[in-house]
């Protein structure tokens, strides 16, 4: 006698073949969304390149500045192209063989910072030197140097020195021992995770730059100064100036200091229009580390008003002329969708105390009105 098939018999083939096609688009979604991000990162991106900082104490809060530092030699350049990948919380300057090629500051979700190199590495010697500046005092630097084929050529690890001051650190000449950094490790670590690379850009040097036109202090007679246009003063102009350059520029500000000891706070602000706000917040608060009397921003910015508010009196102030991008990602999401306001750095009240009683150094007191700073715009 035959048997009769059962229908859910003839429907398991055809069943198992659904969930085997469902379990593929499943896999290819997920490649999609996972693998090829996480492959595009790994291609391109940091790498293995560790998270390095000064061995500071982890609870201190004071701002610090100092240098990390790499002699490497290379027996021949790449025969094509040659690329830094890079990323430094709170902000950092890379400068190559003395040239100021890469600078940044960290923003939760950006991708890291891509220079062109291609030319400047030669033959035999090379330095590194990334300038390091945190306004809480800690913080974290990775990089990378690749080839053209992506081929790793130096990576931050412990073999790696920072370097507390700028004595003959941008020369070839011999530069003074360093210490071994704190390795904070390979991302993810903290909250630095896997970076894919930004676009390539070409390195900074050779920027263009526009010194500024006009600077205004109130003291010794609150008016407002033309700036000299071929060389640099030889006086300090004061501890709160507004460097003024006439219309609106975009670019990363440049100061001049009247002294090289370093450590001193300074704060930064940029508008386009001045206003009677009452120390507005600041840009930048950052300090400088001994051998420098010079300071370069690391972002560009769109200003035509840069005030210095300062405990070591600054000479003079230009620009280095680049576009503004686009703006960094918003920051992440706090509590119940609730973006928190960004804090005032611990230093920023402290500097203002501080001003109250020092001398200024064009010639009155700090604690005299400053229009512009204190509640009066200059003219």
């Amino acid at each position: 006698m035959r048997e009769r098939s059962h229908p859910s018999g003839a429907r398991r083939p055809v069943l198992g073949a659904l969930l085997v096609w469902g379990a593929i688009a499943l896999l290819a979604l997920l490649a999609q969304k996972v693998l090829a991000p996480w492959l595009a990162r790994e291609r391109g991106g940091l790498g293995e390149a560790h998270w390095l900082w000064a061995p500071e104490d982890p609870r201190g809060t004071a701002p610090t500045a100092f240098f990390l530092v790499r002699d490497f030699s290379l027996e021949t350049p790449p025969a094509g192209a040659a690329r830094l990948i890079a990323s430094g919380d709170e902000e950092y300057s890379v400068f190559l063989n003395g040239a100021w090629v890469a600078a940044g500051r960290y923003h939760p979700g950006a991708p890291a910072e891509v220079r062109d190199l291609t030319g400047l590495l030669r033959p035999g010697e090379n330095r590194l030197v990334v300038e390091l500046r945190s306004s809480h005092g800690l913080g974290g630097f990775a990089a990378r140097l690749a080839d053209g084929a992506d081929r790793t050529l130096l990576l931050t690890d412990a073999s790696w020195e920072v370097v507390r001051a700028d004595w003959g650190l941008l020369t070839d000449g011999v530069r003074e021992p360093g210490a071994a950094p704190r390795d904070w490790g390979v991302s993810p670590v903290g909250r630095w995770q896997r970076l894919s690379p930004g676009p390539v850009r070409p390195p900074l040097a050779g920027e263009r730059e526009e010194l500024a036109a006009r600077w205004f202090t109130s003291l010794p007679r609150g008016e407002w100064f033309p700036a000299p246009q071929s060389a640099y003063p030889a006086f300090p102009l004061g501890r709160k100036v507004i460097f003024d350059w006439g219309e609106p520029v975009e670019g990363f500000l440049a100061l001049e200091f009247a002294t090289s000891e370093g450590g001193g706070r300074t704060l930064v602000t940029f508008a386009e229009e001045l206003t009677d706000e009452v120390r507005p917040r600041a840009d930048h608060l950052f300090v400088r580390p001994p051998g420098r009397n010079y300071w370069y921003d690391v972002e560009p910015h769109r200003f035509r008003y840069a005030t210095v508010v300062t405990l070591d009196p600054v000479l003079a102030a230009k620009v280095y002329l680049e576009p503004v991008g686009a703006p960094p990602p918003e920051p992440p999401e706090g509590w119940f969708g609730v973006r928190l306001p960004p804090l005032r750095p611990p230093g920023e009240d402290e500097l203002w105390r501080e001003l109250e009683g020092v001398p200024d150094g064009a010639g009155g007191e700090a604690g005299e009105r400053l229009p512009g700073l204190d509640g009066e715009a200059p003219g």
